[in-house]
This record gives C-alpha cells, sequence and structure tokens, in this order.
C-alpha cells in the first residue's frame, strides 16, 4: 500500500492506464476510498493514452460511490472526445456539464474551441 500512497500526480498520470486501474482497484479491495483527486489522476491517465472508454467508466464509479463529476473530469472527458472527433459525444457531455450545474471555465472552452469540426457547427461558444 506504501507504493499507491506514494505515488505523485506526475506518476500516476505517466502510468499505462491498466497499471493505474489496478492500484484503484486494489485500494478499494484493501477498504480504502479513492479520493476525488485519485479519480481525476486515473481518468486523466486513461485519457493521455486514448482509453475514453475505460475514462467514462471510471467517471461512472466515481458517481455511483458518491461523488460528482467537477469541471475537470468534465473538461478532460470533452478533449478526450474531441481528439477522437466524437463530436456528438463531445457536445452531449457539455450539455450533461451545464444541465448539472456545472460551471464551464476558461480551459473547458478552451478545448470547446480547439475542436475545428466544432468551429465549424457553432460560431465558438455560440450555440453550446
Amino acid at each position: 500500500m506504501s507504493k499507491i500512497m506514494g505515488m505523485t500526480t506526475e506518476t500516476m498520470s505517466d502510468a499505462i492506464d491498466d497499471v493505474a486501474c489496478v492500484y484503484l482497484e486494489e485500494m478499494r479491495k484493501m477498504g480504502w476510498i479513492p479520493s476525488d483527486n485519485l479519480y481525476i489522476t486515473v481518468i486523466g491517465a486513461c485519457l493521455k493514452k486514448g482509453n475514453v472508454m475505460r475514462a467514462v467508466k471510471l467517471k461512472n464509479e466515481m458517481v455511483k460511490s458518491g461523488m460528482h463529476m467537477n469541471v475537470v473530469v468534465g473538461t478532460r472527458l470533452l478533449k478526450g472526445y474531441c481528439a477522437q472527433g466524437n463530436l456528438q459525444s463531445t457536445l452531449d457531455i457539455f450539455s450533461k456539464m451545464t444541465k448539472s450545474g456545472i460551471s464551464p471555465y476558461r480551459v473547458t472552452y478552451a478545448v470547446l474551441c480547439s475542436d475545428r469540426r466544432l468551429l465549424k457547427k457553432h460560431k465558438c461558444g455560440e450555440g453550446l
């Protein structure tokens, strides 16, 4: 367990998503309740490796365990969907964020405005 607790955010982000998920699962097996920051870090590691589906699964698990999706998780998922070219899922996540009361911040809008397909469909920020 000391290995898990000694990991830095940078180390975890650089880990392969499978390894990060294994650490998360081991923590739960040992009775530890992962923090929202740990979920954010592991979700980020998954997205760095291009594994959006696993990141979404972790987000759902995070919510199921009683934590709320926040602007950081939402923005990371938006970036992951944009990187995949998945315009509809990008817009769906953004809509879910705003409908659930999550206020986008400048990084959220920067992610959206960096996607050319969104820029063509909407003038950056209009109609989102």
